[in-house]
């Protein structure tokens, strides 16, 4: 009898490793992909054996590397301090790897989506989201305004404002601010035609700034630029 018992134990502790194991080094080719991400630490990010800090190091995705999202669970929200990016608060997630599933700190993971993958980019070394308005000015002439959101860095956010005449690029003008985007493009009364076309918001509600900008000879100049922000009550 004691035997008996004996086995039964042995067959349940087995068992049991058996399952914990499938979460973290098991088969992943059954596991659904929740959805995908972009590695975003610029050193590499670390993937690990367990969803634990102390967890052996099984090795590091490169930057800007594409992965596959496995496990999702609620976990406790934890921060750690980046030199760069300041602190950073994030979770565990399962990340899908050869036949097995790791875990990484979702912080320094962009989550892309359908709608968004065809617009993430690696520009100049950095991992950026580019999104694109065309603005037609004549039958052809038109500007191409490109937002580029740089996915590690809120800080780097730029945009690019492009004048093309008959499919060919003759001038573009790079706008190095953090603004949320409201464009307007209007032509003026003047003899020569100018087009006012830009038009940015700073993030706070009080706060605004305003940059126009003409085109005068296939080239895109800054005639003038506001900044107000409302007193504080």
């Amino acid at each position: 009898m004691k035997n008996l018992i004996s086995i039964l134990a042995l067959v349940v502790c087995f068992s049991s490793l058996a399952q914990n194991n499938h979460l973290t080094t098991g088969n992943s080719e059954n596991l659904n992909e929740l959805f995908s991400a972009y590695t975003t630490a610029e050193n590499g990010l670390n993937y690990r054996k367990e969803p634990n800090i102390n967890s052996e190091i099984l090795g590091t995705f490169n930057y800007g590397t594409k992965v596959a999202i496995v496990e999702n669970k609620d976990r406790s929200l934890f921060w750690i301090d980046d030199q760069k990016r300041g602190s950073l608060y994030g979770k565990w997630v399962g990340v899908k790897k050869d036949s097995s599933v790791v875990y990484a700190f979702n912080a320094y993971l962009y989550k892309s989506s359908p709608e968004i993958e065809n617009k993430i980019k690696i520009i100049d070394g950095k991992l950026e989201v580019i999104h694109n308005e065309v603005r037609n000015i004549d039958s052809n002439n038109h500007i191409t305004i490109e937002m580029h959101i740089q996915t590690s860095n809120h800080l780097a956010n730029y945009v690019l404002v492009k004048l093309e005449t008959t499919n060919k690029i003759v001038y573009t003008h790079k706008i190095k601010h953090l603004f949320k985007e409201n464009y307007e493009l209007k032509r003026t009364k003047d003899t020569n035609p100018i087009f006012e076309y830009f038009t940015l918001f700073d993030e706070c509600p009080s706060q605004e700034y305003k940059e126009t900008f003409t085109i005068r000879k296939n080239k895109i100049i800054k005639i003038s630029d506001y900044y107000n922000e409302a007193d504080e009550e």
